[in-house]
């Protein structure tokens, strides 16, 4: 009788072996997901190298609602994007005008507060970061100035994310997070300097919508802590590939004399 017993026992053996083998194989197959995995994933998330390889300029309409103890003000934005020259407009009623940019050379700043100046280093490079093409993602894998970095997962308001840490050469780094489930980033935390000094904030990006195939997100909700603000910014228009005039990029004027006189 025992004899008959031998068989099922050294087949259940196996059949626990071989669950513990399946499962151990499973848990080293996520924990070895690399960020060049995520970043390629969130790659043919976007649309896939060739469409944004493709893409030239941007010409991007938005809203922008800032929440404070004051109440809440809105101003309308523009953001162009030619190759890596950028310029950002911002009219804030009863504050004035904002701007930045760069003609692919110099990196500036303008505002009623400050006025006119140069964007230093660490501004610099969190512009050439976000400017230096429509879509920096593509830097990410051969050309990034720095170190990223795994850091496992998190939740983004429900959602299973992997968190990445991208820490340049001169700057703050930038933690993003990026959906397990198909590669979307739905967060992003970074310092930012602004006028109060340095603020962290963390911007949570949603409402995605294809343009010319290439998926992005049309909301995004940033909470400034240190300022004890909330700014949302919601997109009414993005268009690709639309001819530019080269002195959209111009230093202004009470820029140009900046740079002539650090000469």
């Amino acid at each position: 009788m025992l004899n008959h017993f031998l068989p099922t026992r050294r087949c259940l053996t196996f059949l626990l072996i071989g669950s513990w083998v399946l499962l151990a194989n499973t848990a080293m197959a996520q924990e070895t997901v690399k960020a060049e995995d995520v970043i390629k994933m969130h790659i043919k998330q976007l649309g896939g190298e060739e469409k944004l390889k493709a893409v030239k300029t941007v010409e991007q309409q938005f809203v922008m609602v800032i929440s404070g103890p004051g109440g809440d003000m809105e101003a309308d934005c523009e953001l162009l994007q030619d190759g890596n020259k950028f310029r950002m407009m911002m009219n804030l009623p009863g504050f004035g005008e904002i701007q930045q940019g760069s003609n692919g050379k110099t990196y500036w700043t303008s505002n009623p507060a400050e006025g006119n100046r140069l964007m230093d280093d660490e501004e610099t490079a969190l512009a050439k970061e976000q400017y230096s093409r429509p879509f920096p993602a593509l830097d990410w894998l051969k050309d990034y100035d720095g170190q990223i970095e795994m850091q496992g997962k998190a939740d983004v308001e429900g959602n299973a994310c992997y968190k990445i840490k991208f820490e340049p050469s001169v700057g703050t780094p930038i933690t993003r997070y990026f959906a397990v489930e198909d590669g979307k980033m739905l967060r992003f935390d970074a310092t930012q300097k602004g006028m109060a000094g340095e603020v962290d904030i963390s911007v949570y990006l949603s409402d995605f919508k294809q343009v010319d195939g290439i998926t992005l997100p049309f909301k995004q909700d940033t909470q400034m802590e240190q300022a004890q603000a909330d700014m949302s910014m919601e997109v009414d228009s993005i268009k690709f590939n639309q001819e530019m005039k080269a002195d959209r990029f111009q230093l202004p004027a009470a820029i140009q004399k900046l740079v002539d006189d650090k000469k």
